[in-house]
C-alpha cells in the first residue's frame, strides 16, 4: 500500500509540473497576505495545481498537489531553473508587524497555540524560535516574506511583488496578466476585524523584536511601524 501511495504522489506531482509549465505561472503564497483567497480563486480558474486543503471555510477546501507556502527556492528546485525562469511568478507581502499580529490571531482562532498566551507571550516565543521550538517548528510560523521570494544571494526570484496594503492594485495586475475576470473578490480566513490596527497591540520591546527578526522584509519592501 505504501508503494502504491508513493507512486500516486509521484504521478500527481508529475501532472502538476506539466500543468504549471503549460499554464505559465506560479503563485508563491506567503502566509497571512490573503494567500488562501488567491489560491482558491486560482484553483477555480486553473485547477488543483493551486489547490489548498486547509481552509477555514470548508466549502473551498481542495486536495492539493503541492504543500501550501512553499518557498521560491523549493519550487524552483522541483520545476528546474529553466521552467521557473519561463513562468510568470508573483507573490504578496505584508507589513511584518501587521502580518505577525494577524498570524497570532489566526492561530488563536484555529486553536493551534495555547489559549493562555497573550500576543506578547507569542512574540517572546517567536523571537528565538527554531525548528525545535514548540508551536514554531514549521517554517510557516517563523519565516519572513523575504525568505519566500528571495534567494540566498539576496536576489528577488519572482516577477511581481504586490503589497497586501495595496491588494486591489496587485490583484488587478495579476488578473490582466493571466487574462481572468472578477479576480480578487474572495476574502477567506480572516482572523481579526479590519478596524483592529496592529499598532494597538505592541509595546516597545515587542516592536523591536519584530524589527530585528524581519529586518530583511522592512528593508526589501520599505515597511515601517505605523500608528493607527
Amino acid at each position: 500500500m505504501e508503494l502504491i501511495s508513493s507512486y500516486k504522489k509521484k504521478i500527481r506531482k508529475y501532472y502538476g509540473l506539466k500543468t504549471i509549465v503549460k499554464q505559465g505561472f506560479w503563485f508563491v503564497d506567503v502566509p497571512r497576505t490573503s494567500s488562501t483567497s488567491i489560491r482558491v480563486e486560482l484553483t477555480k480558474h486553473f485547477g488543483i495545481t493551486n489547490g489548498k486543503k486547509r481552509v477555514i471555510e470548508q466549502e473551498h477546501k481542495v486536495k492539493n498537489i503541492f504543500k501550501s507556502h512553499m518557498t521560491d527556492q523549493k519550487m524552483q528546485e522541483f520545476l528546474g531553473s529553466k521552467n521557473w525562469n519561463d513562468l510568470f511568478t508573483f507573490s504578496f507581502v505584508r507589513n511584518p508587524w501587521d502580518r505577525i499580529y494577524s498570524m497570532f490571531c489566526y492561530r488563536q482562532k484555529t486553536n493551534i497555540i495555547p489559549d493562555s498566551w497573550t500576543f506578547e507571550d507569542y512574540i517572546l516565543q517567536l523571537e528565538g524560535a527554531t525548528t525545535e521550538t514548540e508551536y514554531f517548528q514549521h517554517h510557516v510560523f517563523r519565516f519572513g516574506a523575504s525568505d519566500y521570494i528571495y534567494d540566498e544571494a539576496g536576489n528577488c526570484m519572482v516577477d511581481l511583488v504586490a503589497k497586501f496594503e495595496q491588494r486591489q492594485e496587485g490583484v488587478q495586475q495579476i488578473a490582466e496578466r493571466l487574462k481572468i475576470e472578477g479576480f480578487g473578490e474572495l476574502f477567506l480566513q480572516r482572523a481579526k476585524p479590519e478596524t483592529d490596527h496592529y499598532s494597538h497591540h505592541y509595546n516597545d520591546r515587542m516592536r523591536e523584536i519584530i524589527a530585528t527578526k524581519y529586518a530583511k522584509d522592512i528593508e526589501n519592501f520599505s515597511y515601517s511601524f505605523e500608528q493607527a
